[in-house]
């Protein structure tokens, strides 16, 4: 799974270094936004092997931070000042969780779903 991940790291074109600053930190909040997804998932589910795989994409979350973490030391970027956690996002993964179980279909996602509109815990109050 690292392997294709790291493949298409090396293989980005060359950005200057504001710019793939930028990238990691998108980067960053998606694997925080992962980890709140996995969270609202499992809230209400007491499935043993649906639990197993969620503990596997935590762990692949956190290796995939950890490069990330390497990255942006090499870059010199500002590097976060907390690790990631499923908590930055929590709410929205909640809402988005919610919506999609209580009335949309496989192909429909629900605008809360929208992950371009999550905000993080704290942001804009």
């Amino acid at each position: 799974m690292l392997f294709p991940i790291l493949m298409l790291l090396q293989a980005a074109p060359a950005v200057g270094a504001e710019d793939s600053c930028r990238v990691l930190a998108r980067q960053w909040r998606g694997i925080e936004m992962d980890l709140a997804a996995g969270y609202a998932e499992g809230a209400a589910d007491n499935s043993a092997p649906r639990a197993t795989l969620r503990e596997q994409r935590e762990t692949n979350a956190l290796l995939r931070a950890q490069m990330l973490l390497a990255m942006m030391r090499d870059n010199k970027c500002s590097l976060p000042k907390a690790p990631p956690s499923y908590a930055t996002y929590a709410l929205p993964a909640v809402t988005c969780r919610t919506d999609r179980l209580q009335s949309y279909s496989v192909k429909d996602v629900p605008p809360s779903c929208n992950r371009d509109n999550w905000k993080a815990a704290g942001a804009g109050q």
